[in-house]
């Protein structure tokens, strides 16, 4: 079971993976390029796979399992941070590139804590 702590970290790096998540949906929408909409898609479906990993250990009752959990959670912030890289490659609006980076790095940031 998550201490406070490790739920409060959990909450805030769903709070960011939402907000990237929607900023990409709204780049999504905008875009009249297949290509660039389906590179978005893809982005977006591997920070919501990160987003179902978060939301079930949210529930966890048992520590152990938690544990397990959680490292694999911190193993994914690496990989978080891969991922901004990326999407700053796929959305050219450097402002809303940046915005999304940085929920990302929050979102990053909080799993490394757990």
């Amino acid at each position: 079971m998550p201490s406070a702590a490790q739920s409060h970290a959990i909450s805030s790096a769903i709070a960011s993976i939402r907000a990237a998540e929607n900023a990409l949906l709204n780049q999504g929408r905008q875009t009249t390029n297949a290509l660039v909409a389906a590179k978005i898609s893809n982005e977006y479906n591997s920070l919501d796979s990160v987003l179902t990993q978060l939301i079930q250990a949210q529930v966890i009752a048992d520590d152990a399992t938690f544990q397990t959990a959680a490292t694999a959670l911190q193993q994914e912030s690496a990989i978080l941070d891969t991922q901004a890289a990326a999407i700053s490659q796929v959305i050219k609006d450097v402002a809303t590139a940046a915005q999304i980076a940085g929920y990302i790095a929050q979102a990053a940031t909080a799993v490394a804590a757990l």
